[in-house]
């Protein structure tokens, strides 16, 4: 009984204070645009492929046939990978108060507090002729670099690491000094 009048008055001060909860933001999703794509693209030669498997077998021209075989399989093996990219999490990067969330995939996911990060980098994704808004997002770290994509929107998520980590630089240094001068008291 006096645990729950406890917590209670815990709960009623939150109110007041309006104490900030350690909450996740997400800040990037991943992209599928490019490989929504390829994927059709290869579908299409897939179909193309097929029609050619079919006229083979019909004329009985056997090196047309094992042409269309090989491209086939080579096919159904980047479909198969293609496959693995769309069982990826659809949030990849979130933020907490103190730290970012990298989600890799469903069990490996890394936290990287920013007092740790030392840079953020960008790299946008490139075709022949046209640079993609999607890319991947290096963060360098004192111990490791950690390297994550495809990214949706990736400069609007590399400037929003970029402030997160400035902000809590600034908050470090001002509470240094803060208590520096406390000291001197």
């Amino acid at each position: 009984m006096i645990k729950n009048y406890i917590n209670n008055i815990k709960d009623k001060n939150m109110k007041k204070n309006k104490i900030i909860k350690n909450e996740k933001v997400v800040l990037g999703y991943k992209s599928y645009s490019f490989a929504i794509v390829e994927v059709i693209s290869y579908l299409i030669l897939l179909i193309i492929i097929s029609i050619s498997i079919y006229n083979s077998i019909k004329e009985e021209d056997q090196r047309l046939l094992g042409i269309a075989i090989f491209c086939s399989l080579f096919i159904l093996l980047i479909i198969y990978v293609y496959r693995f990219s769309f069982k990826s999490p659809k949030v990849i990067i979130e933020s907490d108060t103190f730290g970012i969330y990298l989600n890799y995939s469903k069990k490996k996911k890394v936290y990287i507090l920013y007092k740790d990060i030392i840079s953020v980098s960008n790299d946008h994704l490139r075709g022949r002729v046209i640079t993609y808004k999607s890319g991947f997002i290096t963060i360098h770290t004192k111990n490791k670099d950690y390297k994550i994509g495809i990214i949706k929107d990736v400069d609007k998520v590399y400037k929003s690491i970029e402030r997160k980590t400035n902000q809590f630089e600034r908050l470090r240094s001002y509470n240094t000094l803060y208590t520096i001068s406390q000291y001197k008291k």
